[in-house]
């Protein structure tokens, strides 16, 4: 094979030394492979947005494309192919042993046979480059191709923790990109990384798993900086950057997973008019711009459900493009750091509360759907910091919160803020407040202890009228029902009456199960709260903690509460032989500890509880709590224990038996809510 690069330019891998043998798993990469396409788009996207070129009018352009280059092309195919190699024979046991094995496989089909090789090309436009090329460390190149767990960006750049730069990775199939760029200062620079195992090189010494490709007469490999020295295929002639994920792992939807990304986490970036995105293969090309948008939104919203993506941008679209005027847009200085915006549109008719939120940059960083409130809504709200006195995170609310922001920049945590986490915790429930202000001001003849803001961690705060941050109220997940007999008539009974239901005790949970027990064939009708029509519902008794009971603006149940007999009632067993009573007790079941936090990474919420006592034939049911105690029945789509799919009867989630003091920990699936709090409630013989 004759290469088309220089022969004074090679792969070079540093001997191990005394650093540490590394196998396949590497950790930055692993961060993204549960949502590859997602991560890929966000990280990318976001380095793109940081360098925009002031000087020029036009939006950053960003492109992804896949181009088949001739193996000679591939800088040091050979020696890459031998090295992948190597690998494989030092780490060829386990799990270790069965992915080397198919990297090796991919080294045989891209780099030892003589065919086109697919790479994806992801292009910049009307950007600065990547400045700082030839620095020891520091810049933007160094950050990106040179150092690990380090970033240079500063105050208000998108990305945080320098591990963005591994999303890539994960669609190489032999885990090699070559970065080539043309920066501001007229610096050219093209290196190669490639990130593989420990192996033993043809010497029998050990070498590190990291190599780079460049000037192997320099102590530290440095750069290709000659341009003329750069093959044509890699060379950068404008001013931007070019990433090339050699070997790239073609799916067949790999454009529509691309552009869903897009659309789901920059909209509001690209109808700002700051981004264009194209996603091209061959012929065929997706352009996502300003006037195309909202046509490419809606026309996605089939692709995304039919895959399971989710996919809420039309949600928020809807807000931006209000044709009714009903759309609200606030704008104000936040705690002296400079502005945030809120756009708030109110809907009787929306089945949620959701707020977006985000940065000046544009990128979705979470949805706020835990608001106890008595009104639906969904909103926007970005910490632009414009009008501040400096980027410095003390001064600006945009660079304070990409402090707070982790790793996968999905959500804003006071634990992230390692200087000051009180502060990053006030300035966290505080955004939440202000929302919740913004909202209020839009709900007529609502008071004030009606729409106390809610907390939960660090997002879900509680404020008091005199302002006081640090004072948060307990979650509506951990409340504790009151235990409760229910006696229901035999299965036999063809219709029931009011006289053969028997409420062993006066209690709120009671008033509700009297309800659903209640037959409307008998002509009581049935009110909100548990009352008879022609009465006054019960007064609440007093109770520290949530009202476990019939909530205040539940509506009388339509649907049959499951029943092994068919029967509209909570789940009844048959009584054992030698019952002199012919009837079933039911119980509401004292449950502890329960916790019910949502894991964004699997989409489930973790749903824990320790029984006050074992129990057969378990019936969970879950609510989503609100600001106002309007609550709503959780629309349960899965339910998992210890991996096992638990059968559902119409709201019940059903388990065959619980054990008294052992710790009982669902995954949960809704329909309806992400991020939100729960109570869950559970009956048994």
């Amino acid at each position: 094979m004759n290469s088309v690069w220089n022969e004074k330019y090679k792969w070079c891998f540093g001997p191990l030394y005394t650093g540490d043998k590394v196998g396949v798993n590497n950790a930055g990469i692993g961060i993204f492979k549960k949502q590859p396409y997602i991560g890929l788009a966000k990280e990318i996207l976001q380095n793109v947005i940081d360098a925009k070129n002031p000087d020029v009018k036009e939006p950053a352009r960003a492109r992804f494309e896949i181009i088949r280059i001739n193996r000679s092309e591939i800088p040091g195919a050979e020696r890459l192919s031998d090295v992948i190699k190597r690998c494989c024979e030092y780490y060829n046991e386990g799990d270790d042993g069965s992915k080397m094995r198919m990297l090796k496989k991919a080294a045989e089909d891209f780099l030892d046979q003589d065919r086109l090789v697919p790479v994806l090309k992801i292009s910049d436009y009307n950007t600065i480059g990547l400045t700082g090329a030839k620095e020891e460390k520091g810049s933007n190149w160094t950050g990106l191709v040179r150092e690990v767990s380090a970033t240079n960006k500063g105050n208000g750049l998108s990305g945080s923790f320098g591990v963005g730069k591994f999303a890539p990775f994960n669609f190489s199939a032999i885990r090699t990109i070559i970065y080539s760029t043309l920066n501001k200062d007229g610096e050219t620079a093209l290196q190669g990384k490639t990130i593989l195992t420990t192996f033993k090189d043809s010497d029998n010494k050990l070498k590190q798993n990291v190599g780079l490709f460049g000037s192997d007469q320099e102590e530290d490999c440095k750069a290709i900086y000659d341009i003329n020295e750069i093959p044509e295929t890699f060379r950068r002639e404008e001013c931007g950057t070019d990433l090339f994920v050699l070997g790239f792992k073609e799916d067949s939807d790999w454009m529509e997973q691309i552009t869903a990304s897009v659309l789901e986490y920059f909209f509001y970036t690209i109808y700002k008019g700051n981004l264009e995105v194209s996603i091209v293969d061959g012929k065929k090309e997706i352009s996502i711009r300003q006037d195309n948008l909202g046509d490419l939104i809606d026309s996605y919203k089939g692709y995304c459900e039919s895959h399971a993506i989710e996919f809420n941008a039309p949600l928020f679209w809807e807000i931006l493009n209000d044709a009714s005027g009903r759309t609200k847009h606030f704008k104000e200085i936040f705690r002296k750091k400079g502005e945030v915006e809120l756009y708030l549109l109110m809907d009787p008719d929306f089945s949620e509360r959701r707020i977006l939120e985000m940065r000046t940059a544009g990128m979705k960083i979470q949805e706020d759907t835990a608001f106890r409130i008595g009104a639906y809504f969904r909103g926007i709200f970005i910490a632009t910091g414009n009008r501040s006195k400096s980027d410095d995170p003390k001064d600006n609310i945009n660079s304070f919160l990409r402090r707070c922001e982790n790793q996968a920049h999905d959500t804003w945590s006071k634990d992230e803020y390692e200087d000051n986490k009180d502060e990053a915790g006030k300035v966290i429930r505080g955004i939440h407040a202000w929302i919740l202000e913004k909202i209020k001001s839009e709900m007529p003849d609502v008071k004030e202890d009606e729409t106390e803001a809610y907390g939960l961690n660090d997002l879900l705060p509680r404020l008091d009228s005199s302002g006081a941050d640090d004072q948060e109220e307990k979650a509506y997940s951990s409340f504790e029902p009151f235990p409760v007999d229910i006696i229901s008539v035999n299965a036999k009974t063809n219709r029931r009456k009011a006289s053969d239901v028997s409420i062993v005790s006066d209690s709120p949970i009671n008033r509700e199960i009297e309800e659903i027990l209640t037959p409307e064939e008998e002509g009581v009708e049935v009110l909100p709260g548990g009352g008879k029509s022609g009465t006054s519902n019960p007064p609440h008794p007093p109770y520290p903690g949530p009202f476990p009971g019939p909530f205040p603006g539940d509506k009388p149940i339509s649907e049959p509460i499951p029943s092994v007999d068919g029967k509209n009632e909570i789940p009844a067993r048959k009584k054992e032989k030698g019952s002199d009573t012919g009837k079933t007790i039911l119980k509401s079941l004292h449950i502890l500890n329960v916790k019910t936090p949502y894991d964004s990474a699997n989409d489930v919420f973790r749903v824990s509880f320790i029984p006050s006592k074992s129990a057969k034939n378990v019936y969970i049911k879950i609510r989503i709590g609100a600001d106002d105690d309007d609550k709503r029945i959780a629309d349960v789509k899965s339910a998992l224990w210890d991996g096992n799919e638990l059968a559902m009867e119409k709201g019940f989630i059903i388990l065959d038996h619980m054990d008294k003091d052992a710790k009982v920990l669902l995954l949960v699936k809704l329909r309806n809510a992400k991020r939100c709090p729960l109570e869950v409630t559970a009956y048994a013989e």
